[in-house]
């Protein structure tokens, strides 16, 4: 179970980082409001997917 969180978790990781990478690189057009939800998705995704991958580390321990 434990490799199937590690790999889950860092698919997660890689898509959250993805995501932010391109928030970053897009310029910025949108009200400021819209860019804070977004932010806000992405880093519950982060999050999600740092804890899921850190569980997964001290599972496997």
């Amino acid at each position: 179970m434990s490799g199937l969180f590690t790999v889950v978790g860092s698919v997660l990781a890689l898509l959250a980082f993805g995501m932010l990478t391109a928030w970053i690189l897009t310029p910025k057009r949108q009200p400021a409001r819209r860019s804070r939800r977004g932010w806000g998705g992405i880093f519950l995704l982060a999050a999600a997917a740092t804890a899921m991958y850190l569980s997964s580390l001290f599972s496997s321990e």
